[in-house]
């Protein structure tokens, strides 16, 4: 690891492999604990400056840790999991657009947009452009963006054009 990033690390012990926001975390929109509350072997950390430190496991250690160098962003995950939040605050640093803020699976690519809802009830979706937008499917137009709100169930997929 320490040929491929800037961070030197190092194996541990805690009890639990569960990642706790840090203040520094928190400003980047990671609210909730996540993780296994349950002793992961490997388990690692790097050597973080608490500004860099997001995250860290219940003995204070980086469990992920964010460093910004000559060629963009080395980040360390150590516990093993992902969440929406974790994603998203990554891809806003990254300067990626987010079609939404909410959990919701997004597949994206050349004007079309699918959406998965994850749960029941008004989806914002951020097309990034000033134009009509339509289910792709049966044609309906359904607003225009830069912005529209949808009405969806947990589990439907919509298919837009815009």
């Amino acid at each position: 690891m320490n040929e491929v990033t800037a961070f030197k690390h190092r194996a541990i012990s805690p009890n639990s492999a569960e990642a706790t926001p840090t203040e520094a975390g928190r400003k980047l929109g990671l609210m909730e604990s996540w993780g296994p509350k349950r002793a992961i072997q490997p388990l690692f950390t790097v050597e973080a400056a608490p500004a860099e430190t997001l995250a860290t496991y219940q003995d204070g250690s980086p469990a992920v840790a964010l460093r910004r160098n000559q060629h963009g962003l080395d980040i360390f995950v150590g516990v093993p999991a992902l969440t929406s939040e974790l994603v998203r605050a990554f891809a806003r640093m990254a300067g990626v657009h987010l079609f939404t803020e909410e959990n919701a699976a997004v597949w994206a690519a050349e004007g079309f947009l699918s959406v998965q809802a994850h749960k029941t009830g008004l989806l914002v979706i951020h097309t990034g452009h000033s134009r009509e937008v339509s289910d792709a499917l049966i044609g309906a137009k359904l607003g225009r963006g830069p912005s529209l709100v949808l009405l969806m169930e947990a589990g439907e997929v919509r298919v837009l054009k815009y």
